[in-house]
């Protein structure tokens, strides 16, 4: 037979029934204020009594539902700021795009112009330079980053630590300061660089301008035209420094951390069957951290494509070394053509989301042969 439920089973019961009235006046105090003095409140206090109210009634849902729906409940919080930070304005953006929107009918009606915005985006040369310039400044930024964070690692995993924590200062200064002290470190006149250029003999080097680099300057026109538009230029150069600075550090400690991972087991195998320093890091260290440098690879990607500060800094909006980050600001802040800008962010969230799948699949495939 079933008994009755105890004392401790009662109390606990009405204290939970407590608790749900006193969340539900709690949560109904705030609306009733609301609506009465609706035409005195402002969009900030609206916003205010909007964030208390999901508060109490998430205050209440969680006394509402018993243990076995707790995990669904304890993230509504999660998912509710996911939805306002990332869904809302990727929905709003992706309608933006088929509209002409503009500074002077943001907050009218917007025409529908449906894919006018993305052919008038493919149709623009301008935009195909800077999608060139961004994927080769990718592609060289990501390249030595890796080469020279592996070095780093390597030799990090050899020295004491006291040396690691000197290499990491670069990463630690914000991108907005590092480009403003490259900029005066390039400075024709009195930068550092070509002071200590003019030390070693050489003659000044023009960094913060779009001229070809020397050794395409005997090319006939047409060819240093096409140098000029392959970003072999100085200032493109003079971005791609501060980055590499700044960043490499980043890479050797995520690769740093891998080598400290590596079983030791498998390295005393290896030189007990006699093989040397460049076969053990060929065949057992590379395969080993393919994994960590995959993944490393796909961060340092995204944040290149998210790079603004450091070019900023030291060209503004310069033509010349404008990349998809820089155009995309362009079209919102200095032309507000928000409908061509829209289209445009679309675009770049397509590029990283393909990036994304990409190096997902091969990750996913090497843990696949790897288990096998």
């Amino acid at each position: 037979m079933i008994g009755k439920p105890s004392f401790r089973l009662k109390k606990n019961l009405s204290t939970y029934n407590l608790f749900q009235v006193i969340f539900l006046i709690s949560a109904g105090l705030p609306v009733f204020l609301l609506i009465k003095g609706l035409r005195n409140v402002n969009f900030y206090s609206i916003l205010v009594w909007g964030f208390s109210l999901f508060l109490l009634l998430y205050l209440f849902v969680l006394t509402l539902f018993k243990d076995k729906y707790l995990a669904y409940t304890l993230i509504i919080p999660a998912v509710s700021i996911l939805f306002l930070v990332s869904i809302y304005p990727f929905v709003y953006s992706l309608r933006a795009s088929f509209f002409a929107v503009s500074g002077i009918n943001l907050r009218r009606t917007w025409p529908f112009i449906g894919l006018r915005n993305y052919i008038s985006l493919f149709s623009d040369s301008l935009f195909w330079t800077v999608l060139i310039r961004t994927t080769e400044y990718l592609a060289l930024a990501v390249t030595i980053e890796l080469f020279a964070g592996l070095a780093m690692a390597i030799l990090f995993s050899k020295v004491r630590r006291i040396f690691l924590s000197v290499f990491i200062i670069p990463m630690m200064i914000a991108p907005i300061v590092t480009g403003l002290l490259w900029k005066s470190m390039f400075n024709l006149e009195n930068g550092f660089i070509n002071k200590l250029l003019g030390y070693a003999g050489f003659s000044d080097v023009p960094w913060l301008t779009y001229k070809v680099l020397p050794i395409f300057s005997f090319l006939p026109q047409p060819y240093k035209h096409l140098a000029q538009n392959l970003n072999m230029t100085y200032g493109f150069f003079s971005i791609l420094i501060p980055d590499i600075w700044q960043w490499t550090p980043l890479v050797a400690l995520f690769l740093l951390a891998g080598i400290k991972s590596l079983p030791e087991k498998v390295f005393e195998s290896a030189q007990m069957d006699g093989a040397g320093a460049w076969q053990t890091f060929r065949y057992i260290t590379i395969p080993l951290l393919k994994p960590i440098i995959t993944v490393t690879i796909l961060i340092r990607m995204i944040d290149v494509l998210k790079v603004y500060e450091p070019i900023w800094a030291m060209f503004r909006t310069g033509i010349g070394v404008r990349t998809l980050n820089m155009q995309l600001t362009t079209y919102l802040f200095r032309t507000h053509d928000f409908g061509k800008g829209s289209a445009l962010s679309i675009v770049v969230l397509l590029l990283v989301s393909i990036i994304i799948t990409v190096f997902h699949r091969i990750l996913y495939r090497r843990k696949e042969t790897f288990h096998r």
